[in-house]
This record gives C-alpha cells, sequence and structure tokens, in this order.
C-alpha cells in the first residue's frame, strides 16, 4: 500500500505477479477476440500505453506522482525527486538504502527503460560528492540490476568459493563485467577477488 491506494500489482490465476510481457499477451487476446467480433476494429494497446494511461488516473487521484514514479519506475514524470528520501541514517555513521520485495520485479520493470543499464549510476551520481565510498552488494546473478551496479562502480570486489561450479561462474562474471567495461562503464577495475567458506 502507498498512500493509502493498493492494487498495484496483478497475478495470474497461478498467484504470480503479472508482468508487462503478460499483459501484452492479453492484450493482443482481447484485441484479436474483439477485432474478430466487431468491424470496427480496435487499435494497438502496450504496455508502454497502459503505464501512461494508468500514471494519469493515478496522478489525477491525487497519488504523489514521486510515488508514481518510484512504483513503475518510469523517468517521465515531471516532478522534484529527492534522492536522499530512501537513506537511513545510522548512529555509527554508516547510511544504508536498504532492499525491499520491490526489487524482485526490477528486471522485467527495467526491461522498457531507455538506458536501462544507467539506471543506478544517474541515481548515485546525485550522491557521490556526499561520501567517501559508496559499496554496492549484489545478489549472485547477472541480470539487470547486476549490470546497473556494475555500470555504475568504480571498481569490482568478487566473493567466491573455491569450488569447481564457483570458477565456472566466475569466468562468466569476468566476460560480463568486460563487456560492461567496453559498453558503459570504460572506468571499471576489477579490485580483486575474496575467498570465502559456507
Amino acid at each position: 500500500m502507498v498512500e493509502g491506494k493498493s492494487g498495484f500489482l496483478y497475478f495470474d490465476k497461478n498467484g504470480s505477479i503479472c508482468y508487462s510481457l503478460h499483459w501484452e499477451h492479453y492484450f493482443q487476446h482481447i484485441i484479436q477476440k474483439y477485432n474478430n467480433t466487431y468491424k470496427a476494429q480496435m487499435t494497438v494497446i502496450t504496455p508502454h500505453v497502459c503505464r501512461h494511461t494508468y500514471c494519469s488516473n493515478m496522478a489525477k487521484s491525487g497519488i504523489n506522482p514521486k510515488a508514481l514514479q518510484y512504483l513503475i519506475v518510469h523517468s517521465d514524470i515531471s516532478v522534484e525527486f529527492d534522492p536522499r528520501e530512501a537513506i537511513l541514517h545510522h548512529e555509527e555513521g554508516i547510511d544504508v538504502i536498504p532492499s525491499n520485495k520491490l526489487l524482485s520485479g526490477m528486471d522485467m520493470s527495467l526491461f522498457t527503460v531507455e538506458d536501462r543499464e544507467k539506471v543506478l549510476k544517474e541515481y548515485l551520481e546525485l550522491l557521490e560528492n556526499d561520501y567517501d565510498y559508496i559499496l554496492i552488494d549484489c545478489m549472485p546473478s547477472l541480470g539487470m540490476m547486476t549490470i546497473n551496479a556494475l555500470s555504475a562502480a568504480d571498481s569490482v570486489l568478487i566473493p567466491v568459493q573455491p569450488q569447481y561450479y564457483a570458477a565456472d561462474g566466475l569466468m562468466e562474471l569476468l566476460k560480463v563485467v568486460k563487456g560492461i567495461h567496453q559498453r558503459f562503464n570504460p572506468d571499471l577495475q576489477i579490485e580483486g577477488l575474496y575467498y570465502f567458506y559456507c
């Protein structure tokens, strides 16, 4: 629930979250069924069109545009954005921006965003003068969130277990780091590896 409003996530019959690709499939099915039934043909409806309609309607209903921007990762809403709003200050002098369950669908949300590899970089550039170091902790996957982190980072420190499959995964990660270095972030360096045991 955000600002007293709910119903932002839609679920399929199995209880899984519907992403934009699911909606696109549903819309194509509905449009095809309508166009087969009626002479007047329905125009194409895409998730992008629905996002704009949703934003407009929710903004008219009174929801804060900043909350909308956060909910649907939409950069076209013209609002003043406070980059420090999500920061939690700890008494020991460390600031944290915690994760939450909405982050689990971020890879799909970023799928249609222009320059999606640079979203985190653009956000962190607003904060970089406030800190000596910014550490980004990534989950062990090579999804869009990890690519965003690598595009934003000056260097990467890679934790590795001394096992065969971990070494195989490390080789894949090194290829990704090289690709990010060549395409998005020429300043990216490998700080080092550190081995750990579970």
